[in-house]
C-alpha cells in the first residue's frame, strides 16, 4: 500500500538524527512509525493512541520492521478519576 505523500513530508519536516527519542501522540494506524523507525540507529520512538483498534493496527503494520529499528511498545492512555495514566497496550483492561 502506498503512503500517502503528506505522511512523508511530515515525516521529513522532523530531520530526524538516528539518536532522537521520539514520542507520537495519536498514532493511529502508524503510517508515521512505520517512516520514522527505520531511520532510528541509537533513538526509540514510542506511539500513544487512545485506540486499542489503532494500536492493534499500528503494531501489525510495524511488525515487520528491521529488528535494529527501536520501538517501544504502543502504549493506550487510561483516564480514571481525572489523572492520567499509561498502560501497556498488551494489558487485558478496557
Amino acid at each position: 500500500m502506498k503512503v500517502n505523500d503528506r505522511f512523508i513530508w511530515a515525516v521529513e519536516m522532523l530531520h530526524i538524527d538516528p539518536d532522537d527519542h521520539i514520542l507520537e501522540i495519536g498514532c493511529g494506524h502508524g503510517i508515521a512509525v512505520s517512516l520514522i523507525a527505520p531511520q532510528l540507529k541509537t533513538g526509540s520512538i514510542t506511539a500513544v493512541d487512545s485506540s486499542r483498534a489503532m494500536i492493534d493496527k499500528a503494531q501489525r503494520k510495524t511488525k515487520a520492521l528491521k529488528p535494529t529499528s527501536s520501538i517501544s511498545p504502543f502504549v493506550r492512555p487510561c483516564w480514571t478519576s481525572g489523572t492520567t495514566r499509561s498502560s501497556p497496550s498488551t494489558s487485558t483492561s478496557s
